[in-house]
């Protein structure tokens, strides 16, 4: 299967390393991510990385809040694995984060405790993903990440959900897989949910894929023209209702 991995943190020496043995592995994906929350987010969302690999510079001056702009995905299933220069850094990250039961590396360590540690996240995502292959698949659209958080947990036992955060993302997203629907936020900052629709409809590979809108009220006439432009299968208003979401994908996708 192997694993999309993301390297991030202020250890530059041990991230060089690991990234620079990764990068000759084939049967992994890596890639390296400075440690900045605007730059961790917006990889998260456009990588959507299975595993994030934060190598802790020693002494931790302020360094700790920077990763906890990934606790969402790691409530969404990307593991995160550690590694700290010492004892005291691991003790200090376990007591400030907020991530949610990290995989900890303490150097010195060798590349095959770091291998066993991605082989054994592999397993368990392999695991996952075959009790998903039978569900529908739903990429879901919006730039509030509590509106993403609070629809996966209404999608999760009966839909395999991708949560993305821009009109950019999605479009990046559908370039690697094609969900059985897209649940389109209307209101977002640069390519807004209009745009990615009118995206879709121009592309042959993307056109037939329903299309829901979520909006607030507010924007409910403009969203009225824009289903009479796109005719899309269907509009939901936010914050949106467990029973409303699932059955109006029920009535959509049958």
């Amino acid at each position: 299967m192997g694993l999309n991995i993301v390297l991030t943190g202020k250890n530059d020496r041990i991230a060089t390393g690991i990234l620079n043995r990764l990068g000759r592995d084939p049967d992994h994906h890596t890639d390296f991510c400075p440690a900045k929350r605007d730059a961790l987010q917006e990889e998260m969302a456009s990588a959507r990385p299975d595993v994030i690999v934060i190598c802790l510079q020693k002494g931790l001056p302020g360094e700790i809040e920077i990763y906890d702009v990934l606790r969402d995905y790691t409530e969404l299933g990307m593991r995160a694995i550690v590694i700290a220069e010492g004892i005291e850094d691991r003790k200090q990250f376990q007591k400030k984060s907020a991530l949610e039961k990290p995989v900890f590396l303490t150097t010195p360590f060798s590349m095959r405790l770091l291998y066993e540690a991605l082989a054994a996240i592999e397993n368990d995502l392999g695991r996952s993903r075959i009790k998903q292959t039978a569900r529908k698949h739903i990429l879901v659209v919006d730039d509030d990440s509590s509106q993403l958080i609070q629809i996966r947990e209404h999608l999760k036992e009966f839909f395999e959900a991708t949560l993305v955060s821009s009109g950019k993302n999605a479009l990046k997203y559908l370039e690697k897989r094609r969900p059985d629907l897209i649940l389109l936020d209307y209101k977002m900052p640069d390519l807004d949910g209009p745009a990615v629709m009118r995206l879709l409809r121009e592309n042959p590979a993307y056109r037939d894929i329903p299309v829901v809108f979520l909006t607030g009220v507010s924007e409910k006439e403009l969203v009225m023209q824009a289903i009479l432009e796109f005719r899309p299968q269907g509009y939901l208003l936010k914050p949106t209702k467990k029973s409303e979401l699932l059955a109006k994908l029920v009535d959509v996708l049958g």
